[in-house]
């Protein structure tokens, strides 16, 4: 679907009216909630947010049949992928396939989970919605097939606890005993990205900035997250490797100054004024004066607009 050119001034009150349901759907005023949602699809019918956010008021309400219709329209805006944040994302489709699953439309359910494993890649989601698809394929007595997705939803999770083990003892500061948990990902998993990345964060702490290069390096090859970018310049510039900190602090800044991460991250100015002083920072090395003060005061350009809005 082609996006509606719509003002600044609509996509304003667009996502006001997203912020307006919010403390709604926390007191659980679902009908309340739906009311603002409807109102910013009616401003702006061309994002998906709205019908996303609208579909899951719905099912809260145990309307599943409108929470589908609102999932569906979703999909055929934005195809399969909502980014919520960086670190979290929603499958319309797996949504879609949890309200089919409760109007005990169960092979669906199972059709739009198939589609969402295919093109999910974060391990954890995979893994909730492989045993949402065990749960279906046991209510149409297809035992053996929920007994596969049960036993593989099994695996999957070992390497959520790896995470966790690894999370807990980096911040116990056993460090190596992080790396070998991240690692034990790896093996099981070598195109979890994200395992990668936590590795080469504790490398970083370690001062084994190559070690943390290569494992940014090969995050990257699988995601590209301007994250990823920003942490391998960081590594870098402690290298004294600036140009190549200043390739990938520019290209960090490429990725999430766009339209998208504006418009569905709410952090993204703070993002990119953290990612131009950085910038600044190593061109100062390179004695490029000229190309500091520029990213120095586009910085301040984001501080101030974040200011201001804080202030209205």
């Amino acid at each position: 679907m082609t996006n509606i050119d719509i003002s600044e001034e609509n996509k304003d009150k667009f996502y006001q009216c997203i912020l307006d349901a919010c403390p709604k759907k926390s007191v659980k005023n679902y009908k309340g909630a739906i009311e603002d949602y409807t109102k910013a699809i009616e401003i702006d019918p061309s994002n998906a947010l709205g019908y996303r956010e609208r579909g899951d008021a719905k099912f809260e309400l145990k309307d599943y049949q409108g929470a589908i219709d609102d999932y569906t329209k979703a999909i055929e805006i934005d195809g399969s992928f909502f980014y919520t944040s960086l670190k979290k994302r929603d499958n319309y489709y797996s949504l879609r396939g949890g309200a089919k699953e409760k109007l005990e439309d169960y092979q669906g359910a199972i059709d739009d989970y198939s589609i969402a494993l295919k093109e999910e890649e974060d391990c954890e989601i995979f893994a909730m919605v492989l045993e949402c698809r065990g749960r279906a394929k046991e209510k149409l007595e297809d035992y053996q097939g929920a007994i596969d997705d049960y036993s593989k939803f099994i695996e999957i999770d070992f390497y959520s606890s790896l995470k966790s083990s690894g999370g807990a003892k980096e911040k116990l500061e056993d460090y190596q005993g992080a790396i070998d948990d991240y690692s034990k990902i790896i093996e099981m998993e070598p195109d979890c990205g994200q395992a990668f990345y936590l590795r080469g964060k504790v490398k970083f702490k370690l001062e084994d900035y190559q070690g943390a290069i290569d494992d940014y390096t090969k995050a990257i090859e699988i995601l590209d997250f301007d994250f990823f970018f920003k942490s391998r310049a960081d590594a870098k510039q402690k290298l004294k490797d600036y140009q190549g900190a200043i390739d990938d602090y520019t290209k960090a800044i490429e990725i999430r100054d766009d339209d998208f991460y504006h418009e569905t991250c709410r952090d993204t100015k703070q993002v990119l004024e953290e990612y131009h002083y950085q910038l600044s920072t190593v061109k100062k090395q390179l004695k490029d004066n000229k190309g500091a003060d520029k990213d120095n005061k586009n910085a301040e350009i984001l501080k101030k607009i974040q200011e201001e809005k804080q202030s209205q």
